[in-house]
């Protein structure tokens, strides 16, 4: 019994690690489940697990001493969490719970026994559903390489934006298309058989890279095949049902072909006859030293207080009042319902108030559209449903940061320009407003959310957007910004703003 002393120690601490963070490992589990894309995460942990196994016994040969270095690094990672659990962004929530995981064991064990299972630690990371934030820049490639592939075909083609048009019919390379889903599961399986298969770390890296361009290619090359088969049979393979069969055939084959060229260039495996027997260091035996389990125990106490302390804090919740807007629109021109009475509208279903209106500058329509978020039903401001437009009607053809000068005030903002499947085309300038920043930039918002929240001024914030048809109109709607920012700016008002002042409804 003396032996498992330290197991036990160590048992403790990732049960530990659980019963702290299981909301957001409950969380990450649920996005594991639910998202096609993180499937391959249900099998990190596991593989890593069945991976230490194998040096187990070598791994209790070697001297154990607590990292206290580790243990400073797990307290940043809760830091970070805490930014991420204020502002309510699950990346940093995730990033920082399935770090600090490989972080206890070595914060138990020590630096030289970690060494011996470094790549089990460091694969638990590809646990972190992440990646996502990247569909838009391989719908980018994608849409570059397909349409390369099919003129070198001599097919002709012509883009506007994501809209690819074939003389047989016309494509969307829609985020399914993007390719991200075979990406990070090729890459997670990539740098496991980088270790399994090679000795050699320059080989290692090779593959590894092959493992990361391999899957961009070939899904250029699927997505290239589905618009020549659907141009050469008139529209009639390819589509539908036929797009997924063929999508998810296409994932396997590149797959195996990923583990036979593993296989093939495979360095030449030691043969180890030697029975290795399970023998303990002397310092695996000893008690846990007290003083580092002290240590541990009041870091993880602490946090979970200051844990309760943030929850309470994002509970508060903030105002808005728009009578304001009764100086730029007509009251018969504004509506205060989350369904929009024009053709274009961002998608912002769960906002506690929408108001969309119109106006002529000077004699042209300029819509706007408005959404706020007041923080009392756990809806946000930023997450992946609100979306600035549709993508399943509309393309980006492109998007680029602009400036308008209020009161001296330079505030930067982003531009679209967007086509619909229909042939039209509109050009959007957006900004987001929480307490202390205005700024288009979602990561800038969600840090300031997050503070905000620390400060006890609540998570609450509102989206606002002018758009007008067609392109290039960006000049015409800065300069009505200019005119009218003022009356738009106090239509935001926050929980510290309110006191003293009478309380305004978001169901006016």
């Amino acid at each position: 019994m003396s032996q498992a002393k330290s197991i036990i120690w160590l048992s403790f601490s990732i049960m530990l690690w659980f019963v702290v963070f299981y909301g957001s490992i409950q969380n990450a589990f649920g996005i594991w489940i639910d998202s096609a894309t993180y499937n391959h995460c249900l099998f990190v942990i596991p593989i890593a697990i069945y991976l230490i196994w194998q040096k187990v016994p070598l791994l209790l040969k070697t001297p154990i001493k607590p990292s206290y270095l580790s243990l400073f690094v797990i307290i940043g990672m809760m830091l970070f969490w805490g930014l991420g659990f204020a502002g309510s962004i699950n990346v940093f929530q995730h990033v920082a719970v399935f770090s600090i995981l490989p972080l206890v064991i070595v914060s138990s064990i020590g630096l030289k026994a970690a060494r011996i299972i470094w790549f089990p630690l460091v694969f638990m990371l590809f646990s972190i559903p992440i990646g996502e934030e990247l569909i838009p820049v391989f719908q980018e490639i994608t849409a570059d390489l397909s349409v390369q592939m099919l003129l070198w075909s001599g097919i002709p083609v012509f883009r506007e934006g994501l809209f690819i048009q074939v003389p047989g019919g016309k494509f969307l390379v829609a985020e399914a298309c993007s390719g991200i889903r075979f990406f990070v599961s090729t890459v997670m399986l990539g740098t496991l058989c980088a270790y399994i298969f090679f000795s050699n770390t320059k080989k290692r890296i090779i593959f590894l890279l092959f493992s990361v361009v391999l899957p961009i290619i070939a899904n250029a090359i699927r997505a290239y095949g589905i618009m020549l088969v659907g141009h050469l049979s008139g529209m009639e393979y390819a589509v539908g049902a036929d797009h997924l069969i063929y999508g998810w055939v296409f994932f396997a084959v590149v797959t195996g072909l990923l583990i036979v060229v593993a296989n093939y260039f495979k360095d030449e495996e030691k043969v180890d006859n030697e029975t290795q027997e399970i023998i303990f260091s002397d310092t695996w035996v000893r008690y846990p030293f007290k003083a580092y389990m002290t240590y541990f125990v009041i870091v993880f106490v602490g946090f979970f207080a200051w844990k309760l302390v943030i929850t309470k804090s994002i509970a508060s919740t903030t105002q808005v009042n728009i009578s304001s807007f009764s100086a730029i629109f007509d009251e018969s021109q504004s509506r205060l319902k989350k369904t929009s009475p024009f053709e274009w509208s961002p998608i912002f279903d769960k906002a506690d108030l929408g108001f969309k209106a119109k106006a002529k500058y000077p004699d042209h329509d300029i819509s706007f559209h408005y959404f706020a978020f007041t923080g009392g039903n756990n809806a946000e401001l930023i997450t992946w449903e609100n979306r600035v437009f549709d993508p399943e009607k509309w393309t980006l053809e492109s998007s680029q940061n602009v400036e308008v000068e209020v009161e001296n005030n330079l505030l930067k903002l982003k531009s679209l320009e967007l086509f619909s499947n229909a042939g039209e085309s509109k050009t959007v300038i957006y900004w987001y407003q929480v307490p202390g920043l205005v700024s288009s930039n979602k990561l800038h918002i969600k840090v300031m959310q997050a503070m905000n929240v620390l400060m006890g001024l609540g998570r609450g914030g509102v989206f606002m957007s002018v758009s007008a048809s067609g392109l290039g109109k960006d000049e015409r709607l800065l300069k009505w910004l200019q005119a009218n920012y003022l009356q738009l700016k106090q239509a935001y008002i926050s929980s510290e703003d309110m006191q003293g002042t009478q309380q305004s409804s978001v169901a006016q």
